[in-house]
């Protein structure tokens, strides 16, 4: 018994370390900011691009073309009960849509500044998928922009067994699966810079 529990204990604190390390993955990802929360948890705080653009281009326009704020549905089992008759386990499973709403929140009359929020996915694995959800503050001036997104937050579209909690902060740990994320928000950026170069 004290094995098992010795076990177990090694487990969550094997665990509890990886959500301090920053994957490996991430180094050299130029314009990616990691902070901590306040307990130790390494985090994705923001994903900065610059680029040239062409001076005329309608920024407003490239950012809602280009991005969505789909509303996400998210469920999860969070209880269950055994039945009184039949002795059988069910599990009471939890569904509900999170997030969703207008992509650009404020633009300035010129145009040059704009503020947005959007989503994309990315799958974990096979079986797990993952919704992305940002806010944008885009700065046009000069013939270049400058994007940045934060906070980055991600929801998991079905957590099992599990409570879902829908959308948290991106852990900066293998495990989290942050490079994924990464890339997801970078082919966001791509098409909207792409759209501004034209």
């Amino acid at each position: 018994m004290r094995f098992v529990a010795a076990i177990c204990s090694l487990l969550v604190l094997t665990a509890c370390a990886n959500t301090a390390q920053v994957s490996t993955k991430l180094v050299g990802i130029d314009g990616l900011e990691i902070s901590k929360t306040s307990d130790g948890a390494n985090i994705l705080e923001s994903y900065t691009v610059s680029s040239d653009i062409n001076e005329k281009a309608d920024l407003p326009f490239c950012i809602a073309s280009n991005l969505k704020n789909e509303s996400v549905f998210v469920k999860g089992s969070a209880t269950g009960h055994v039945g009184a008759y039949s002795g059988r386990y069910y599990q009471t499973e939890s569904a509900r849509t999170v997030g969703g709403g207008e992509v650009i929140s404020y633009s300035s009359k010129d145009g040059d500044k704009v503020v947005a929020t959007g989503t994309t996915q990315y799958n974990a694995s096979m079986i797990v998928v993952r919704s992305v959800k940002f806010q944008l503050v885009a700065t046009k001036q000069n013939g270049s922009v400058k994007l940045v997104f934060s906070p980055i937050e991600q929801a998991q579209l079905d957590t099992g067994v599990v409570e879902n909690r829908g959308y948290f902060k991106v852990g900066a740990w293998d495990g989290a699966h942050p490079d994924k994320a990464v890339e997801a928000i970078q082919a966001e950026a791509q098409k909207i810079v792409k759209c501004l170069q034209e």
